[in-house]
């Protein structure tokens, strides 16, 4: 079995960055219900995943027409993984694992594919892991032979729920594309082995792919940079970008967003095709256009050079630019319709050049403008290959916004008419249909075929810098006890970044990850009512009520208990309240901690100094009490029983769950704190061990 991406032996992820994920809590899931039916006999969805809860249902993908008829991929109560498909509540296909999946310190890429177009029963419904196929199952039912799942069909699909079921997910997702067109194994689709780490399956780019009808690629960034582009027309011609184009939420005419040109080198590029060869055929050609700078400006050319024959329509280089049409193959005078008068910039105006039999016309907001043209029989070609934003000869850059960019195969208006008030669909006269269908949700679909996700209890603050690329340390599920027994009165939310102990208990969760070597630094928010330990391994500080006194030590013996140990510092209480930020820098290289309350030091100077410290650590390790790789770094949380109320922190490990407005990053620029890290103290994450080797 490979290694599993952001474990902390990896040395090097290298390749292409995932930037973010998103962080699914309970009752948080997305959704959305196709217009129309796609591929009902091929997809594949592939996602890549860190479990946060385990020992309960929690669901993937979900696509239902009702409770008999449906398609599931979920992790079971068992933590083995099922993927089937129901119909008339039988049994189409099924898989069942016969291994768990149970780390919480990693990120799985999961691949679920349906084909049943394959002669081989036995690839019919596949699972792959990792990069390498799940062979060993419970449970293996394989469809028929063009077997139609519901998977596909015009049925609301939901990630991270289980409709009608719920069983909500409880962990981070990255990467998320189903393909509703394509049943192809994920090796150098979704991820490789490289030579640098043949072992390591790493995730690759994705966004050249196809999606099909109701295909979508989720990257949970939302940040409105998506540069992806796509034909809606029938024939979905391939869209090549050049420069700066991407959808902007600035300006928009319909749907949020626009397509913006920056005016330095832009342009929409479409394969050649004898399509745009209209001969003595019907066409028009209309867009939606916000210009924000005056002077010549290309929108649409299918010339090979200034002297050839195709559509040229530009903007003029007087003023703000009065909008024109050349075609030396229709008319070789240039006396084609041309608009009298400049548009207003930062304005949307809509444009139309249409040819009804012999006769040409341009429209502007549904008004002919121009002088109509009489161009007989002449027969209209194209000598060279689309583009759009940019001359053929590399000029004329346009800048500003347009949308709803459509050349059709018939004279869409014969009179002036009403611009249009939606956006354009598809049907059989469009020859090319470009549109932005952006959205800054998190759950936009960035692949450009506009399938968005609808989100329910998720906002931009569960869209987290923990990915697969680059993987931050959690509290560990697997290493969470309570009272000295399995956990039953401790609770960890949030990404595994909230916990929670209930009144008169005590409970402790150690990280994902265990450091031997460098610098490192992490905090907690407190939010306590009573008595609280927040530390790191063997070594912490007491929370008494309002009182914060640095040092007191515990350590950890044979189960999971707590036992005083040598208080090293017993003065200098400081007070604390719900909501103070408590930070630590722990040196293992010089086996110290330093541990600030809002960004004070106590009873220490800076880290960065190298002054004075707190000497628990290297009084550990004098004694051979404890070395803190065994053991990773310790975040724990005791409440007394006197205590009325229980005891809650937020811990920040540099991916916070919260909304943090501090904004500070360690020295590679990981991690988002409250308090900047002294310098050279980093946040936990694997590409901060890769380079300490800690």
């Amino acid at each position: 079995m490979p290694l599993i991406l952001g474990t902390n032996s990896i040395k090097a992820a290298g390749g292409y960055e995932v930037a973010n994920s998103v962080r699914f809590n309970t009752n948080a899931y997305m959704h959305k219900t196709p217009g129309s039916a796609g591929s009902l006999t091929t997809w594949t969805f592939s996602t890549w995943i860190k479990r946060t809860k385990l020992g309960s249902s929690q669901y993937i993908f979900t696509s239902r027409n009702d409770g008999n008829n449906s398609t599931w991929a979920y992790f079971d109560s068992n933590d083995k993984i099922l993927f089937f498909d129901i119909d008339g509540n039988a049994d189409q296909g099924k898989l069942i694992t016969n291994r768990k999946f149970r780390d919480v310190g990693a990120w799985y890429n999961l691949t679920f594919i349906w084909n049943t177009t394959s002669g081989t029963a036995g690839d019919r419904i596949q699972l792959w892991v990792n990069g390498v196929r799940e062979t060993s199952f419970a449970t293996q039912t394989n469809p028929d032979q063009n077997d139609a799942s519901t998977m596909g069909d015009a049925h609301i699909i939901e990630v991270g729920r289980g409709g009608e079921d719920s069983n909500y997910a409880n962990y981070y997702m990255a990467e998320t594309v189903y393909q509703n067109n394509s049943a192809a194994s994920p090796v150098d689709v979704f991820g490789e082995f490289d030579s640098d780490s043949p072992t390591i399956w790493k995730p690759k780019d994705v966004s050249g792919l196809t999606f099909g009808t109701n295909g979508f690629y989720l990257d949970f960034e939302a940040d409105g940079t998506s540069t992806a582009f796509v034909d809606s027309g029938p024939d979905a011609r391939a869209v090549s970008v050049t420069g700066g184009v991407d959808h902007s939420f600035t300006q928009a005419k319909f749907g949020g967003s626009s397509i913006e040109f920056d005016g330095t080198g832009d342009s929409l590029d479409i394969a050649d095709s004898t399509d745009f060869d209209f001969g003595t055929g019907n066409f028009t050609f209309e867009f939606w256009v916000y210009k924000t700078a005056s002077g010549k400006a290309a929108i649409f050319e299918t010339r090979a050079s200034d002297d050839n024959d195709g559509f040229n329509l530009e903007f003029n280089s007087t003023g703000n630019g009065a909008f024109e049409w050349y075609d030396t193959s229709i008319a070789s005078g240039n006396d084609l319709p041309k608009d009298g008068s400049a548009i207003a910039l930062n304005t949307w105006t809509h444009f139309a050049v249409v040819r009804n039999g012999s006769s040409c016309k341009m429209y502007r907001d549904g008004t002919a403008v121009g002088t109509e043209k009489d161009v007989g029989t002449d027969s209209q070609v194209s000598a060279g290959t689309p583009t759009i934003g940019e001359s053929a000869a590399g000029a004329n850059d346009f800048q500003g916004f347009l949308d709803e960019i459509r050349l059709s195969s018939t004279a869409r208006y014969t009179g002036n008419f009403t611009a249009p008030s939606a956006a354009f669909t598809s049907d059989s006269d469009t020859v090319l249909l470009i549109q932005s269908k952006a959205s800054n949700l998190i759950s936009a679909d960035v692949s450009g075929t506009g399938n968005h996700l609808t989100s329910s209890g998720l906002t931009l603050i569960d869209q987290s810098i923990d990915t697969c690329t680059n993987n931050f340390a959690t509290l560990n599920g697997l290493d969470f006890y309570h009272n000295s027994t399995a956990n039953t009165q401790s609770t960890l939310t949030e990404g595994s970044l909230y916990y929670q102990v209930a009144s008169g208990n005590k409970g402790f969760a150690r990280s994902t990850f265990g450091v031997s070597a460098g610098k490192w630094y992490f905090e907690v928010e407190t939010n306590s009512v009573g008595k609280g330990f927040y530390g790191v391994c063997h070594e912490g500080i007491m929370v008494d009520g309002t009182a914060l006194q640095p040092s007191a030590v515990y350590y950890y013996e044979n189960v999971p208990d707590f036992r005083s140990g040598d208080q090293i510092i017993t003065t200098g209480v400081v007070s604390v309240s719900a909501g103070s930020i408590l930070g630590f820098a722990l040196d293992m290289d010089n086996h110290a901690l330093y541990i600030s309350k809002d960004g004070t030091y106590m009873n220490s100077g800076n880290p960065g100094s190298g002054s004075s410290r707190t000497g628990a650590i290297s009084e550990l390790f004098t004694n051979g009490r404890a070395v803190l790789s065994d053991f990773g770094p310790i975040f724990a949380n005791v409440s007394n029983t006197s205590t009325t109320g229980g005891l809650d922190a937020k811990v920040n490990f540099g991916s916070p769950f919260y909304s943090e407005s501090g904004g500070n990053a360690d020295g590679n620029g990981f991690g988002n704190f409250k308090t900047a890290p002294p310098s050279g103290y980093l946040a936990f994450c694997t590409k901060n061990l890769a380079e300490t080797g800690g």
